[in-house]
Order: structure tokens, then sequence, then C-alpha cells
């Protein structure tokens, strides 16, 4: 019987990548989890409790209605802030009565908080969201609640890039507006390149989930997902046939095609087309013509054994990573995960995560 797409989920990967970058931190830094997007499209409602499990007590969404879903799923000794921050005196109540924290970004939204805690989120260079230098005498007047301040590192995954170190000195200015008050500076990519960037709360997101932040020979983070798609039929062309929409392969010589049962709709990225590749037994099979809405077909010609109907090719797995998928539909792994998170069916492994 052919089996139906799964995308699978390493939990003792997952629970070994956490550790690994515990077990960097230095000083007084403590670990939180971005958790956001449905925990990069792996399951939130598993994966939260799992982080919980292994100590983590901070966690980082995006939008109110994650935080309400965090809310119902963690038990009540936690800390879960919203990166959007508060954005209407209705919220600030929702908040305040579920111990939700807001990241404010603007003075605008300090005109909502009323008896809350926050988390200042300073612009430090990124340019995308965050209160700017000139706005901290303002924010001062406030006496607000701050539990700590942050920043967003743009720029940390590129090792040779000057904007991470200049951001951390921009930042520093800050904090001396700030003395006494916790800080968080370091990303996924900023935890493992400088421990000075760790402060008192590193805030991991794609490198839990197996994506490349720093290459993993460097970071010995491990691959976290797996994804396999069933061979539905296999055929032989002759020299100067056509496949798929459009007719954009032909067929240079004789070949063998699988046509594997997984398309767009699953998450697979139509840019593949005449691109991308997958692997049978470690052997790598170019994808051929368009990607279409649910199937994919695949150049088998040279793979020994062949294929077969109801055989499993892999998409994602040892022989290609998020990453490299990646790569080759030029995007990037969080959009790899999110993608096929959101489409496919997730399977947990049942390690352990000690």
């Amino acid at each position: 019987m052919t089996r139906g797409l799964e995308l699978n989920i390493d939990i003792g990967a997952l629970a070994k990548n956490y550790r690994t970058i515990e077990n960097r931190l230095q000083g007084q830094s403590q670990m939180s989890v971005a958790v956001k997007a449905d925990a990069y499209g792996l399951g939130i409602e598993k994966l939260a409790p799992l982080f919980y499990e292994l100590g983590c007590r901070n966690f980082f969404v995006a939008r109110t209605g994650e935080a309400m879903e965090l809310n119902n799923i963690l038990p009540k000794k936690r800390q879960i802030y919203v990166l959007d921050g508060v954005k209407s005196f209705d919220e600030n109540i929702l908040f305040k009565n579920n111990n939700i924290t807001p990241v404010v970004n603007t003075l605008h939204q300090m005109r909502y908080v009323r008896d809350i805690p926050v988390v200042l989120h300073f612009d430090t260079g990124m340019n995308r969201l965050g209160l700017s230098f000139n706005s901290i005498q303002k924010i001062k007047r406030l006496e607000a609640d701050i539990k700590f301040i942050m920043t967003h590192a743009a720029s940390a995954d590129e090792p040779n890039n000057i904007q991470t170190d200049q951001q951390f000195k921009n930042f520093a200015r800050i904090r001396q507006h700030f003395k006494n008050i916790p800080a968080s500076f370091a990303n996924s990519a900023a935890s493992f390149s400088n421990s000075e960037w760790h402060l008192d709360l590193v805030r991991p997101g794609i490198a839990l989930y197996g994506g490349e932040s720093l290459p993993h020979d460097q970071t010995h983070i491990e691959n976290v997902v797996s994804l396999y798609a069933p061979v539905l039929q296999t055929r032989s062309l002759l020299k100067g046939e056509t496949v798929g929409y459009g007719a954009t392969y032909k067929a240079e010589r004789p070949i063998e095609t699988a046509t594997l049962g997984i398309g767009y709709a699953d998450g697979l990225f139509r840019q593949l087309s005449n691109t991308g590749s997958v692997y049978y037994r470690g052997q790598k099979c170019p994808i051929i013509g368009r990607v279409s809405m649910d199937l994919t077909i695949i150049d088998i010609s040279n793979c020994s054994p062949k294929p077969k109907t109801d055989d499993m090719v892999e998409i994602l797995g040892p022989y290609q990573s998020v990453d490299d998928l990646a790569r080759d539909a030029d995007t990037i792994g969080y959009d790899v995960l999110t993608r096929l998170g959101k489409s496919i069916k997730k399977c947990y492994s049942n390690e352990s995560i000690s």
C-alpha cells in the first residue's frame, strides 16, 4: 500500500538542538524559544510543551491569537511575549487577564498599555520595527513596568558582515539608559557567534528546528524534519518527448521517469521545476518539467535499482536538508518549514528528549 505524505519531526533531534544552544550560554543568560508561525510550521501544540519540559519558561510568538493558543497549551508558570505588541485597550485587558506580555515597538503602542509589564523593542539598524534611540526619554517619563529591552540582529547569519557588531554597539548605548534592566540581543545565529551577545536572554528560532543559522558543521545543529513522497507511476520516454505542463522539459535521450504524489499544494515549491532534485536510496534524481498542484516528475535514469510504484522518495532527509531544498527554490529554510508544515500531516518521533 502506498503511504501518504507525512512530515516526520524528530523530537530527539529537536531536544538535542535546544541543549546545544543552552550549553553555550554564558553568565546569567537564559533560554527562550521562538514558537511563532505554529512553531515554524512544526506544531506549537506538540513542541511548546516539549520546550517547557526541557526547562524553557520564555516563549515568543508574533500574534495575539498565537499567544492565546499557547496560553491554553502551557502551564501557568511561563512567560509569553507577543512580538507585534499591543494594538488596543481590549488587547491590553486580554494580556493582563492572561499574564501575556506585549513587545512594544512604537510610542503609539504605549498609549494602550495599562497596568501590565512590557518588553521594549529598540531598532538598532534593521529599520523594520522598533523604538528609536530618540524615544528613550519619552519612554522613561511614562514609568512603564519594563521586564527587559531587546533588539533584533539583522545579519548575524553572515559572519563577515560588520552590521551585527554595529547593532550591538548601538544597543549598548540604549542599555546605558536602562541600567539594571535585563536585555536580549541574540537570535539563533548570534547565539552561536559571540558569547558577549548572549546578555540576559537568547531568542533562538530556526536553529531549534534544524535550519541553518550558520553552517551545521560550526553549530552542531541536527536536522529535525524528513519528508518522503510515494511513486505513483514510472514510465520510459523516447528522445524528443516532453514532460509536464507547457512542455518545459524535452528529453535529449531516452530516459526513465517517476511521477511522485506531491506538488505545490503540498508545499513543494513550483520554483523547483527543472531545477530541484530529490533522492532515492541516496541517488540524486532531478525534477523535470513543471511541479504541478499535486504531482512532480523526476528523472530516475541513473538510479540502480530504479524506484517502483509505491516506493518512497526522499524530499527532505539525510541527503537533502531544508536549506538544500531552499537554495534550489531560491528561498530560505524558514519558508520551506512553514509551508510544508502548513500543508502536510505531521508525524512525531518517540525518541527520548533527555
